[in-house]
C-alpha cells in the first residue's frame, strides 16, 4: 500500500474507525478479526490477531476454543448451504 500513498491513506482510516472506539470492546472486534483470518487462511492476520489478544489476556486454551467455535460453524454453514436448508427463525 506504500507504494500509492492515497489507498494507504483511505485504508487507514477505516481501519482507525472501525477498529476504534465503538459499541463493540476491543477484545471483541480482535476475536472477530482472528475468525475471519482463519476462515480466509490469511497467515499474517492469524498471527497478528493472535498476538494482540494473548497480549490482551487471551491464552492458548481460549485461542483454541475460539478455533473450535470457527471450525463448527463454518461446519455447519457449509452442511446448510449444501442442502439448501431455509431459515425458520423468526426475529
Amino acid at each position: 500500500m506504500g507504494s500509492w500513498p492515497d489507498y494507504l491513506e483511505v485504508t487507514w482510516a477505516g481501519f482507525k474507525t472501525i477498529m476504534g472506539k465503538g459499541k463493540l470492546d476491543p477484545k471483541t472486534k480482535q476475536v472477530i478479526a482472528l475468525a475471519v483470518s482463519a476462515t480466509n487462511n490469511c497467515e499474517y492476520c492469524i498471527h497478528a490477531h493472535t498476538v494482540v489478544l494473548k497480549q490482551m489476556g487471551y491464552t492458548d486454551e481460549m485461542i483454541v476454543e475460539l478455533m473450535a467455535v470457527v471450525d463448527l460453524y463454518n461446519g455447519f454453514n457449509k452442511f446448510l448451504d449444501g442442502l439448501r436448508v431455509e431459515p425458520d427463525l423468526k426475529s
